[in-house]
């Protein structure tokens, strides 16, 4: 329950934010056709927008019932032999990597 409660919270902070930036874009937009040194600022504020709403988007794709639960994934090498191993290898490296740069907790269990 309170897993769900801060997703709800941590969505309605990233619109409230999204909004925003909107907005104060929105205000800006005169006063870079008065002043083109403006323009800089209101680009960063766009790209911050779109990559916000990018990031709101690709949450929304991982919303489902199961999409919050554990997972156990498990990689073998096969018989493959040598070259195999080393793929093996590298395909670990990468997901803990990006487990660890996404924030996950990694447990190896083997």
């Amino acid at each position: 329950m309170q897993q769900e409660r801060a997703r709800i919270e941590s969505e309605i902070n990233g619109i409230r934010r999204l909004e925003k930036l909107v907005s104060d874009g929105l205000e800006l937009l005169p006063l870079v056709k008065e002043d083109e040194s403006l323009a800089p600022e209101l680009e960063a504020m766009a790209k911050e927008a779109e990559d916000g709403t990018a990031k709101m988007e690709f949450a929304r794709m991982l919303s489902g019932e199961n999409d919050v639960s554990d997972a156990i994934v498990t990689i073998n090498a096969g018989a493959g032999g040598t070259e195999s191993q080393d793929w093996a290898s590298m395909l670990y490296r990468m997901f803990t990597r990006w487990a660890e740069r996404k924030g996950h907790k990694l447990e190896l269990l083997d």
